[in-house]
């Protein structure tokens, strides 16, 4: 089970180039699992409201399935703990990550720190 696992981290967080292409030169990626309770909770309470917002016109969002298999690897993941887990990309760089989803309150304002901390907000 363990190799199995370590098989899963070190070939599961990969993306074909062409979904980086698609979202221009920044993009928001969510790791996330179908069995996941608080993956659910955040497509409850974000999900359908994060396209509609600022946020989104910068950092489109794209999902990675936890369990997907993308063995055409140009891009990959590091230290993915756990699901939801959603990492902001500019210019292919990571710029920001956050780890989990307890509210909308504290996701908004995660967003907004990794705003501030990479100069992309002047709050």
């Amino acid at each position: 089970m363990i190799l199995y696992l370590r098989h899963i981290f070190s070939t599961l967080f990969i993306l074909i180039i062409s979904q980086i292409a698609v979202f221009g030169d920044s993009k928001l990626i969510m790791i996330t699992d179908s069995s996941c309770i608080f993956c659910k909770r955040w497509e409850r309470d974000i999900g359908q409201i994060y396209p509609k917002t600022d946020i989104a016109e910068k950092f489109p969002l794209t999902r990675i399935e936890f369990n997907s298999n993308q063995k055409e690897a140009l891009y990959s993941f590091k230290n993915i703990l756990g699901t939801p887990t959603f990492i902001f990309l500019k210019d292919e760089v990571e710029i920001g990550r956050i780890e989990g989803f307890n509210d909308a309150e504290m996701f908004w304002w995660l967003v907004e720190d990794i705003m501030i901390s990479s100069g992309l907000s002047s709050e």
